[in-house]
Formats: C-alpha cells, sequence, structure tokens
C-alpha cells in the first residue's frame, strides 16, 4: 500500500513542480522589471538633483575671484546666493588652483584651514571633468557625511580655481523614497562606482557610507551596460528581487530591491492552493506509512535530539531511552560521555574566566580564531571600540564579523600566520569614535605536533602616535607644497648686512633658471622699476620702523627677456635686537601680472565703447569737464561737435541691426581719420558722436574738419537712405565753440545739439556752427555756414524731435 501511495504521489508531485517553476518564473521576471522602472524613475530623479547642482556651479565659475585676494568678495558672494542656490545644497566655497580655500559661505570651514589639492573631486575638475563628484566625505566643518560637487574656474582658457558644493547625503532619502512608499522590506540605495552606499531607503543611519565592494558593480560596468537586473541577498542578508540602473550624470548607480517573500506572496498563493489539493491527498497515502514507521522510528529520534543536545554544548542534558538491544546501549554511551564532557566544561569555563579578566584590563583588542579563522575567544575592548558584543563574535568567522570587502585587506596576512609565520601590520579599523589606526600582531598556535591548529590577534590602537608623526610631515609638506602651487617665492632680508635671500622661485618669475640666489639690496633694488623703487624703499621702511604692522608693496621687476612683471611682496618683521631694533624681514613675492593686466583691461572696458572701441558717455563727460576747466593759450580756443548718421534707423530696418553695427563702425573709423591724435572721438549713443576739437585756432580750422568728415562719409557704399534712392551714407553736424567763461558742459553740448537740429532742417548731410561765441573765435570767415544760437528750453526740444525724424 505504501509503494502504491507513492507510486501516485511521485509523478504528481513532478507536475505541481514543474507547474510552479515556470509560474514562479513568469512572477520573478515581472517583478525584476518593476523594480528596474522604479530603479531608473529614481535615477532620473538624481541626474534632476544633480542637474540642478552643475548649473548653479557653473553660473558660480563666471563670476567668483579663486585667487587668494578675493577671499573677502568671494565669502560676501556667496552668503549672497544662500537664498537662491539649490535647496539640497548645504554649503558652496571657493578654492584656489593649489586647493586652498579662498570663499565659503561659511564661516566655520575657513577655520578648519582645509586644503583640497589632493581630494579626487579637485584633480579631476582641474585636469577638465565635466561635474566631478566625490562622496561620501566628512564634513571638515560639522562632520556630517556629505557629497561634493566640483567645476573648474577658467579665465582666459586656464584653470585658475574650483569652485564645490556640499551636499549632505541625508538630503538623499527625499529623493529615493517614492511619493507614493514602498512595500515593506523594499530598498532603494544609491551607490558609487566603487560600490560604496551614498543612500539607502532602510536604516541610511547605519549603511551611509558602507561598502558593498566594486563586485556590486562590476558585472554591470565591464559589459559595458547601463540597466541589469540581479536577485540574492542584499548587504544586510535580506534575499531580494532587484533592478541596477546608472546615473546619465555622475558615477553613481541606483537599486531597487523587494524581498523575495514580499514580491512572490502573491504566486505563493496561487501554489499554495493547488499544493494543498495535492497534499490532502498525499497525506491520506502516507498517514498509513507513518503510523507504521512511528513506533520504530520514534526512540530512533529520540537519540538524535538528544545527541543534537549534546552537539550544542548543553552537557547536562542525559537520555531518557530505555528501550533494550543496541538502542539501550547507544544511549548508555551517550549518557556516559554527556558526564565525561560535562567534567572537562567546567574546568575549560574555569580558566576562561580567568584568562578573560585578564585580557579585559589590557589596552588591546585580544582575540583567539581556530584554523577555520572562527572566534573562540575575545576580550571586551572589542564592545569597547566597536561596539560588538563578545559573546556575539564566538563562533563567528572573520568574514561574518567584517564583511567581504574588509576581510580582503587582511586575508593574505591572516593565511600567513594560519601558514607558521609571525605577522605584524597596520591597517585601519572603523571604531565607535570614528577611524582608527591600528597595530596588528598575529602569532600561530602550534600543538604537540608542531601543527599550526589557531593563530593569537593582538591589535593595539596606535592612531595618536602615527597622527603626531604624520601632522609634522604634513606641516613640512602643506609649506613646500603651498609655495610651489601658488608660485610664490620666499625672501628673507638681513637688515645689518643689506643683504636679502631669495627662493628658486624668483628667478623662475623673471625667467632665469631656478637656484637660489643671496644678494646686496643694492642689487636687488636695480632690478625694480625706476619709478617704483621710491616706493618699495618707503614700504620696506615703514615695516622696519613699526610704522605698519607688515610689509606689503606692489612693484615692477625685470626679467631675463627685458620685459617687466608685477611682483606683491607680503612680509613682516620676524627678529629684533635689544634694543627693538629689526634686523630680519621675511615673506613671500607673488608674479600678479595676471591680475594687474586684468584690471587694466577692466578700466578700458569701464570708459569705451564695446562696439567701436571709442570713448564712451563716461569718459567724454570727464574730457569736456577737463577741457572747461583748463585754460587755453592766447588766441587759441576749443569747439565740440555733435554728430549723427542720416536715416540710421532705415539702415538698421532695411539691412538689419547687424549691417547698422557695421556701419557705425566704419563711421567711427572716419571720424578718427579725420581729427588730430589729441582731439577726442566718443560714441555716446546709438548713431550719436561727438568730438572734442581742443587748442585750435578758430571757426575755419572747425569747419575744415566737419567738410572733410561730409565729404569721407558721403563715400560710404552699400547702404540705401530712407526713400532707397541711393547707395550712398550722409551725416549731420552741430558745431559749438567755447566762450570765455563757459564751465558749464551741458549747456555746450545743448548748443552743439541744436546746431544739429539746425542742419536736419537745412536738409542733412551738412554741418551748422553755433556762432553765440563765434566772435570770440579767432580767423571767424564769411564762407562758414553758421545759425543763430537757439534759446536753450526750444534748441532741446527741437533736437529730440530731430532725433525722432533721423
Amino acid at each position: 500500500m505504501f509503494l502504491l501511495v507513492l507510486a501516485v504521489a511521485i509523478p504528481f508531485s513532478i507536475f505541481l513542480a514543474t507547474t510552479a517553476l515556470l509560474q514562479a518564473r513568469q512572477e520573478r521576471e515581472q517583478v525584476r522589471q518593476e523594480m528596474l522602472s522604479l530603479a531608473r524613475l529614481t535615477s532620473a530623479r538624481l541626474d534632476d538633483h544633480v542637474g540642478d547642482i552643475g548649473q548653479f556651479l557653473g553660473v558660480l565659475a563666471e563670476v567668483v575671484t579663486p585667487e587668494s585676494g578675493g577671499n573677502a568678495a568671494n565669502d560676501a558672494l556667496l552668503r549672497g546666493l544662500a537664498s537662491r542656490r539649490p535647496a539640497q545644497i548645504n554649503n558652496v566655497a571657493v578654492w584656489s588652483a593649489n586647493g586652498e580655500l579662498t570663499g565659503s559661505a561659511e564661516q566655520q570651514l575657513r577655520l578648519t584651514g582645509l586644503n583640497v589639492a589632493q581630494r579626487s573631486f579637485f584633480k579631476q575638475a582641474v585636469a577638465g571633468a565635466d561635474l566631478p563628484v566625490e562622496a561620501p566625505i566628512l564634513a571638515a566643518s560639522n562632520g556630517e557625511q556629505v557629497a561634493v560637487f566640483a567645476t573648474a574656474v577658467r579665465r582666459q582658457g586656464r584653470v585658475v580655481g574650483v569652485v564645490t558644493a556640499t551636499a549632505r547625503l541625508r538630503l538623499l532619502q527625499a529623493l529615493v523614497l517614492p511619493a507614493g512608499g514602498l512595500p515593506p522590506g523594499a530598498v532603494i540605495t544609491v551607490l558609487d562606482h566603487d560600490g560604496v552606499i551614498l543612500a539607502r531607503s532602510l536604516d541610511p543611519a547605519r549603511w551611509i557610507g558602507k561598502s558593498l565592494g566594486a563586485g556590486f558593480v562590476a558585472s554591470t560596468v565591464a559589459a559595458n551596460l547601463v540597466d541589469s537586473v540581479r536577485d540574492g541577498p542584499s548587504a544586510d542578508g535580506v534575499s531580494r528581487i532587484g533592478g541596477l540602473t546608472a546615473s546619465r550624470r555622475v558615477p553613481w548607480f541606483v537599486y531597487v530591491g523587494i524581498p523575495n517573500e514580499i514580491a512572490l506572496a502573491p504566486m505563493k498563493r496561487h501554489l499554495a492552493q493547488t499544493f494543498l489539493a495535492g497534499l490532502a491527498m498525499l497525506l491520506l497515502g502516507l498517514t498509513a506509512a507513518a503510523v507504521a514507521g512511528r513506533r520504530i522510528s520514534a526512540p530512533l529520534r529520540q537519540l538524535s535530539d538528544d545527541a543534537a543536545r549534546l552537539e550544542q554544548g548543553r552537557f547536562d542534558h542525559r537520555s531518557s531511552v530505555s528501550q533494550g538491544g543496541e538502542i539501550g546501549q547507544l544511549a548508555s554511551a551517550l549518557n556516559r560521555m554527556s558526564d565525561s564532557l560535562q567534567e572537562r566544561t567546567a574546568l575549560l569555563e574555569a580558566s576562561r574566566f580567568q584568562l578573560q579578566q585578564i585580557t579585559d584590563n589590557l589596552p588591546a583588542m585580544i582575540s583567539y580564531l581556530d584554523a577555520q579563522q572562527r572566534f573562540l575567544f575575545a576580550n571586551n575592548v572589542f564592545k569597547e571600540l566597536l561596539g560588538v558584543d563578545t559573546h556575539a563574535l564566538i563562533g563567528k568567522s572573520l568574514v561574518e564579523v567584517y564583511g567581504e570587502a574588509e576581510y580582503a585587506i587582511f586575508r593574505k596576512d591572516i593565511e600567513a600566520c594560519l601558514g607558521g609565520r609571525r605577522i605584524a601590520y597596520e591597517r585601519e579599523i572603523q571604531t565607535l569614535a570614528g577611524p582608527r589606526r591600528a597595530e596588528v600582531t598575529l602569532i600561530p598556535h602550534r600543538d604537540a605536533d608542531h601543527t599550526v591548529v589557531g593563530l593569537f590577534a593582538l591589535t593595539l590602537d596606535v592612531t595618536a602616535s602615527r597622527e603626531a608623526t604624520a601632522l609634522r610631515a604634513r606641516i613640512e609638506e602643506r609649506l613646500s607644497l603651498a609655495l610651489e602651487g601658488s608660485g610664490s617665492a620666499l625672501f628673507d632680508l638681513d637688515v645689518k648686512r643689506s643683504r636679502i635671500y631669495q627662493s628658486a622661485q624668483a628667478a623662475t618669475m623673471r625667467g632665469e633658471p631656478a637656484l637660489e640666489e643671496t644678494t646686496s639690496l643694492a642689487v636687488y633694488m636695480n632690478r625694480v622699476h625706476p619709478d617704483d623703487r621710491d616706493w618699495l624703499t618707503h614700504c620696506f621702511e615703514a615695516a622696519l620702523k613699526g610704522r605698519t604692522a607688515t610689509f606689503d608693496a606692489e612693484f615692477r621687476m625685470a626679467t631675463r627677456a627685458l620685459t617687466w612683471i608685477w611682483i606683491r611682496g607680503l612680509g613682516r618683521v620676524v627678529e629684533r635686537d635689544a634694543q627693538g631694533m629689526a634686523i630680519r624681514l621675511a615673506g613671500t613675492g607673488a608674479d600678479i601680472t595676471p591680475r594687474k593686466a586684468a584690471e587694466e583691461r577692466l578700466r578700458y572696458l569701464a570708459e569705451n565703447d564695446a562696439l567701436t572701441g571709442l570713448p564712451n558717455r563716461a569718459l567724454f563727460d570727464e574730457r569736456l569737464k577737463g577741457l572747461l576747466l583748463s585754460r587755453g593759450g592766447p588766441h587759441r580756443t576749443s569747439a565740440l561737435m555733435f554728430l549723427d548718421i542720416d536715416y540710421f534707423k532705415s539702415v538698421n530696418d532695411t539691412f538689419g541691426h547687424e549691417a547698422g553695427d557695421k556701419l557705425l563702425v566704419a563711421f567711427a573709423a572716419i571720424l578718427k581719420e579725420c581729427v588730430r591724435p589729441s582731439d577726442t572721438v566718443a560714441r555716446l549713443a546709438g548713431d550719436e558722436f561727438t568730438i572734442i576739437l581742443n587748442d585750435i585756432s578758430g571757426v575755419s580750422e572747425a569747419t575744415a574738419v566737419a567738410q572733410r568728415i561730409v565729404e569721407r562719409v558721403r563715400k560710404l557704399r552699400g547702404f540705401s537712405d530712407a526713400q532707397g534712392g541711393g547707395s550712398g551714407v550722409s551725416t549731420s553736424i552741430g558745431i559749438a565753440f567755447r566762450g570765455p567763461n563757459d564751465n558749464d558742459a551741458a549747456v555746450l553740448l545743448r548748443r552743439a545739439d541744436a546746431a544739429l537740429y539746425q542742419a536736419k532742417r537745412n536738409g542733412r548731410d551738412s554741418f551748422v556752427c553755433d556762432t553765440t561765441h563765434a566772435d570770440d573765435a579767432i580767423e571767424a570767415t564769411s564762407e562758414e555756414v553758421t545759425v543763430d544760437a537757439v534759446d536753450a528750453a526750444d534748441g532741446s526740444g527741437a533736437s529730440e524731435q530731430a532725433r525722432r525724424d533721423r
């Protein structure tokens, strides 16, 4: 009967299993695609988040001043942008080309003295990466885990600094959580190319910064895939079905996984219904066989349970099987074994207690591992440093305690010790107080046959001593790198001997071989521009005599190529004699030639018209006021011309503004050619131009200039007039002469403008002189074209109407 039940049950079970397998595959694939879609959605939101940061940094890079001289301006700018920067950014900073902080929205960051020259994001930004990012990083200001995004600051095609935006990793939690929430146990994780977790929807405080190992995303990267699906245990040990996708903006990945039991719950319910019917039939058949076999198997099961308890270490347990025969003998042997083990365990526990008391009071982590690398002993320092329950360690392997990634770091050392070698090395460990440097000593344990059966491990915290050594090295390195990276040169002035030492960088700045030099102060001053020597001497004396707290001077220095470079010297008195007299002044000198050139360029742009290169309204007003304040020579006078292009609006409307711009440039060139270098040609606005004729002999000289301009403008070709009847261009000119008591620039300009209006009324393509002070002009002739002075109020209004008709 039992065989008959099996003959029916086996084919039926195979059918059920096949059906369940096919259905499980379909359900699993559907869940995979759902998780992959959710991962893509989260990645898109992440890309938007990063895009906002990249756009903000791109704009910021155009306006900051990364050189060290712009610290205050940068701080003010960044604090002013606090309300307009993306919400996910908690701090922005500006760094010089050598990694020094030159601006920060948070004052606390400046107090850290941080230098980022060796950071990955800084190197990538300087190398030209689009939007490099480094995470997780512990923020220097508050120790919080953040992601740092960077963008290079370029000036004239050269990287002069880096701007960064710091985003708190915990703010990514709001991004990775969908609006509708997730099923229980589901997880969304953001991790970088090396498998380091940057954000996690479950228990983020525990997981952010932990590494899953580069292998987690290696298959996706190796296959050059954007998306992939994966099943199996997650970092927290929960088996999940998930999707993995890559971000488009940063080298990050988004993983979305849902526990198998939740994802496949509907399938299990369907299968359960099918299996219940089959199991009901199977149970009917197996019940009869089970009843018969129970009488035979009950004592054996009891012995099996007794052995399992003994294996678990419950040596006080005794078997209750009293059946005779071989089963009874086996139960008696098992009880005798329990007695022996219980006695030995008591002795071992006493010895272990003594050892525990001794090792718990030592300032080091002490442990013993067997040949399978399982903990058999650990002192209480493990709990103090790592927060790990000592009893929970016992029986666990190194891989279980530290994880695959960290275990791989010291695996070879463990294996070498189990091979019989004594090993000593240093490594970083994560403790409750943060990362610490530890010195690890591994000693093999041999039995009576000299076979290695385990090892002793001693881990000593040596962070304090190593940090002290590293600090000294960093201070020396930073000084060297700071000077080398900034291009600054050291100088040391020996006041009593009047000799000055300069580092090799000083020679490099002058285009000479990079050699240190000690020379007399007289030789040094001979290299300084003659116009700057008195100023430099004054600055030296002010610092040496204590009139200023520091030495600060900008001056020009000769180069090997017989050119001049600008140097900024900064220093202070570092040694005085018993009477308080300065005997040494030390500091640095930096090449600021590019900054001086930039200042000169800004000054030019502020005073000149961008299209024509002529002086703009501001510079014109300044020169006109200067003219009115000056006193002319005997029998000399000055004149002001007001010009515009006839029907210029028609040219713009007919040919477009590009043609209008070309006409303005050509018109400006004619004006400059028709006057002397000492005269001023300026563009006020649109097609309105002015000419200041200074120190002329009289009206005839001014009208001669106007006549040349009118004739030269007529020769311009390629533009139609308002009626489209020609191909030439014409101009109208108004001329006003300076009176002996004229000191109001606005009045003189209005008189010239009124004369221009009269030229328009006369038919354009001509010039008219205002005769208010014609009697004061020298050599006036009857051939000059003049117009009576126009009332100031009427002239202003009429000329304005004329402009509208041009």
